[in-house]
């Protein structure tokens, strides 16, 4: 467990490590919450604001979630790339199929990169619930299985699909995230991708989905801090 603990930056260790341990001694850690913590520290790093914070408990500054935006956005990209240059693969006579070197490397990281995007929207702020963070390791866990070879890769793809589409209707329901739920129909879409046919496409809505999220994710508003008791 003190390797999990040493992937969260210096300051959040020094303000937080000593309580985190002795609450982690009292009552031994699940699985779950191993993940947790992994999602906490990748989110630890993708978000200065929030150690930042760390280092003065009185002043909480106002930053925009470009990191994560930016994570939804480019995760978006390369699956519209995908789809566009799988479509775009010629048909190859002596092999009976389309080769897919070109196209679907590029989905299998855009994958990786948007479940990034969801932990860093799980854990990064108020709006953050115990279900959204599993929806979002969920993913994560399956784009592994995406870039491994066949039959890993279809159960991968199915069920980060399925992620997705619980991360998004989660995301959904949270305060100045409604842009989330462009993800759950886009998710349904792109179960029917296929790389023999134009159905490789379908993974450019599912692209713009997240492009959405991520444009919506810089115009939310920084919540409120609250007021002395």
């Amino acid at each position: 467990m003190s390797a999990l603990l040493r992937l969260y930056p210096r300051a959040w260790r020094d303000r937080y490590l000593d309580e985190l341990s002795a609450l982690l001694a009292e009552r031994p850690p699940s699985s779950r919450d191993r993940l947790d913590l992994l999602g906490g520290a990748l989110d630890a790093w993708l978000h200065p604001q929030v150690v930042a914070a760390t280092q003065d408990d009185d002043r909480q500054p106002l930053v925009r979630p470009v990191g994560t935006a930016a994570l939804a956005a480019l995760g978006g990209a390369l699956w519209i790339a995908g789809g566009v240059v799988q479509n775009g693969t010629r048909f190859d006579p002596g092999l009976g199929y389309k080769e897919a070197s070109a196209g679907f490397p590029l989905i299998v990281v855009g994958a990786f990169i948007t479940a990034l995007a969801a932990i860093a929207f799980a854990w990064g702020g108020s709006d953050g619930r115990a279900t959204l963070r599993r929806a979002a390791v969920a993913m994560f866990a399956f784009a592994l299985l995406l870039s491994m070879g066949w039959p890993l890769l279809l159960i991968g793809f199915f069920g980060y699909t399925i992620s997705v589409i619980a991360f998004g209707a989660l995301l959904a329901g949270a305060p100045r995230s409604r842009a989330g739920i462009l993800l759950v129909p886009a998710a349904l879409v792109v179960t029917s991708f296929n790389t023999e046919t134009t159905m490789a496409l379908a993974a450019v809505p599912f692209g713009l989905a997240w492009i959405a999220v991520g444009a919506a994710a810089l115009w939310r508003p920084a919540p409120a801090t609250a007021s002395a008791t």
